[in-house]
């Protein structure tokens, strides 16, 4: 007789941060700015949001190197997924210049069909720097 595992899925919270409401896009990027102030690598976040674009929760997707981050949209909307997240922004930093890689775009497009197919819209793509932002949705790029 073989013995088969049986699992269960938790979402565990790590740690809570306190922030004003967000309400708008630009408090989106505050937000944004202000927790990934002072990163010394790239890191690749997924801002989870309800049906009213309010923010239920946060998640790291991947650390990278200082100037590389390397995501998988398994691990993008798995969190999401579990959160019950209606939709989703994505963000990096990006510790010098703030435009967007040839790989930035790349992986927006692979976000956004793959959001597509699982019923999560993909709002939009930031780029975190020192005191600037690159939002793909402001510069049309969410097509």
């Amino acid at each position: 007789m073989q013995l088969i595992p049986i699992y269960s899925v938790k979402l565990v919270r790590e740690k809570t941060v306190k922030y004003p409401t967000v309400s708008n896009a630009n408090n989106v990027v505050d937000f944004l700015k202000n927790y990934m102030n002072d990163l010394d690598r790239e890191h690749f976040v997924v801002v989870m949001l309800d049906t009213h674009h309010r923010i239920i929760g946060v998640n790291t997707v991947h650390i990278g190197t200082l100037n590389m981050s390397l995501v998988h949209p398994r691990e993008v909307f798995l969190t999401p997924l579990l959160h019950k997240a209606h939709n989703i922004i994505i963000a990096h930093n990006h510790i010098a210049e703030c435009s967007p890689s040839d790989e930035d775009l790349s992986i927006t497009k692979r976000l956004i069909e793959a959001g597509k197919i699982l019923g999560i819209q993909v709002l939009d793509h930031i780029i975190v720097c020192n005191e600037q932002h690159f939002s793909f949705q402001e510069n049309g790029n969410m097509t």
